[in-house]
């Protein structure tokens, strides 16, 4: 009798006190290009407390107020219109809420944002990432891109990735075979990403250079639109780079010890390569093989 009630507590605990042992990573928004790359229903086994210590920074153009972002602006200042930077929050970590239903892939994820102006120099994108450096983030996403190398910029990414920083960085929009930056500066932590269209091919937009570490479906993907009860489709590397910003998040909190050149190494060690077409010519691409990652 005792033993009996024992096991009903227990029972009445566990309902009233669930433990969260995993986390699934799906999206009933964009499970299609999930699914390319092996799964729109990943089973990680970490912990939701282990998530929630994650940081992500944003630093991009077009960053404004939402009710479906948990966004801790540090740059002091919002674009008036939902923009690039709003929309590649919302992939990674948009909570629904009454007004819009838009889910991100890890909601309620804290993220911390810089946002820039069109016309970015170097040195703010330097401001952004000693920004985040201050509010110790794990993983920064960079959907812009410029064509000037600039030594200061690669020097404060490099001191950054020394403190166990990884960046996803979009490899560009060009449409054209060309280094892009800070995607092409040739450090260890800093995952460069274009963008394949819903057939496997590179899209034709996308910047090609021998720099990209991974492809990602970047075509048709919904976000936030215009108006807060809105939901839009948008294409480019731009919005690839915030899938893998998310598993490199779900990294981190798998493996919080790892540093930054063993995160982009473990993601190495679970992808594919393959041919893929783009502007006539066949390229050689990487890209992830989701089903394969977070086994124990």
């Amino acid at each position: 009798m005792r033993i009996t009630l024992l096991l009903i507590v227990m029972c009445l605990i566990t309902i009233a006190f669930p433990q969260e042992k995993t986390f699934v990573l799906t999206s009933v928004y964009n499970g299609s290009q999930l699914k390319m790359l092996g799964t729109n229903y990943l089973i990680i086994p970490i912990k939701s407390k282990k998530i929630k210590k994650i940081k992500i920074g944003i630093i991009d153009v077009g960053i404004t107020k939402h009710p479906n972002l948990n966004i801790i602006n540090l740059s002091n200042s919002w674009s008036k219109e939902i923009g690039h930077g709003s929309i590649v929050s919302a992939i990674i970590g948009a909570k629904p809420t009454k007004t819009n239903k838009y889910k991100g892939l890890i909601p309620g994820i804290q993220m911390y944002s810089y946002n820039l102006e069109e016309n970015f120099t170097a040195e703010k994108l330097i401001n952004g990432i000693k920004a985040m450096l201050k509010k110790d983030v794990d993983v920064i996403s960079l959907s812009v891109s410029t064509k000037k190398y600039n030594q200061e910029l690669k020097d404060t990414i490099e001191y950054a990735i020394s403190q166990n920083i990884v960046f996803v960085a979009s490899a560009g929009n060009s449409g054209l075979e060309q280094e892009l930056y800070p995607a092409s500066y040739k450090i260890p932590g800093i995952i460069s990403v274009g963008s394949l269209d819903n057939h496997y091919n590179i899209s034709s937009y996308s910047t090609f250079n021998k720099n990209i570490d991974l492809f990602f479906p970047g075509e048709d993907i919904l976000s936030i639109g215009e108006g807060e009860n809105q939901i839009s489709s948008y294409s480019g590397s731009s919005v690839a780079v915030p899938f893998i910003t998310s598993i490199v998040a779900l990294t981190k909190a798998m493996y919080p010890n790892l540093p930054s050149s063993e995160i982009t190494k473990y993601l190495y060690e679970h992808t594919e390569t393959y041919m893929a077409h783009w502007k006539n010519t066949d390229r050689l691409v990487r890209i992830l093989e989701l089903d394969q990652l977070f086994k124990e």
